[in-house]
C-alpha cells in the first residue's frame, strides 16, 4: 500500500472493526489496534480483514452490509397535527374495505388480552399484498384512566418492512388512531348504506 495507508482494505477493515465492537465480538481497546495495522503490507491487511469477516459472521453481521436505521417514533401530538379531515379519512377507509373485499389484504386472527381488574387490549396485524410494509396494532381500553386524567383508549402501532421485517416506525398514538379510524368507518357506512331522508341516527355500543 501507499505510505501511511493499510492498502485497499483499510476502509473495509475499519468499518468491520467498528461493527464488531458494537456487537461485542471484540473489546473497544482492541479496536485501537486499527492504527497499528496501517503501514503493513497488503498480505497482513488481507488476513486481518478475513479474520474480521469470520468474527462478524459469528455475530450475525456482514462486512459491507447496509447499516440498520433506527426506527422513527411518532408521538400523539405529532399525529394530531398531521391527521387529515374526516372526509379524507373516509376515503382511506373506503380504499381499505375495497382492498379487503378484493382479497388484497392478509389479516391475522385477533389476539385478545385481559389484564384482570385493569383493562383489556386487542392485538391485530396484517398487510396488503404488494405493499411495502406490514402492521401490528395494539388497541386497549382502561376504564380507570378517566379518573387519572388519561384517555381510556390506549395503544400503539408498529410498522415493519415486508422485505426485511425490520421495525421502521412506532406510532405512539395512545389509541387515538383507533378511535379516529372507528369513527371514520362508521361515518362511511352511514353515508353509503343509510336510506335517504334520515332524521335520526342511533349509535349502539
Amino acid at each position: 500500500g501507499s505510505s501511511g495507508s493499510g492498502g485497499p482494505f483499510e476502509d473495509e477493515y475499519r468499518d468491520a472493526r467498528a461493527r464488531l465492537v458494537r456487537f461485542g465480538a471484540v473489546g473497544r481497546g482492541a479496536a485501537a489496534s486499527t492504527s497499528s495495522a496501517r503501514g503493513r503490507g497488503r498480505g497482513d491487511s488481507s488476513k486481518t480483514v478475513r479474520d474480521t469477516r469470520s468474527k462478524a459472521r459469528l455475530h450475525g453481521t456482514r462486512v459491507g452490509a447496509r447499516r440498520s436505521m433506527a426506527p422513527r417514533m411518532i408521538t400523539k401530538s405529532e399525529l394530531l397535527k398531521a391527521i387529515p379531515p374526516v372526509d379524507k379519512l373516509m376515503d382511506s377507509m373506503r380504499d381499505a374495505f375495497v382492498a379487503y373485499s378484493s382479497d388484497r389484504a392478509v389479516v391475522a386472527p385477533v389476539q385478545h388480552v385481559t389484564v384482570e381488574g385493569k383493562g383489556d387490549a386487542c392485538v391485530k396485524s396484517g398487510y396488503l399484498r404488494g405493499d411495502a410494509s406490514w402492521v401490528v396494532k395494539i388497541a386497549g381500553g382502561w376504564p380507570g384512566n378517566a379518573a387519572r386524567g388519561l384517555s381510556n383508549s390506549q395503544g400503539c402501532m408498529l410498522l415493519f418492512g415486508q422485505e426485511t421485517g425490520q421495525l421502521e416506525c412506532l406510532l405512539a398514538d395512545e389509541g387515538h388512531l383507533t378511535d379516529v379510524r372507528t369513527a371514520a368507518a362508521a361515518a362511511l357506512c352511514v353515508k353509503e348504506f343509510a336510506p335517504e331522508n334520515v332524521k335520526t341516527l342511533c349509535v349502539v355500543g
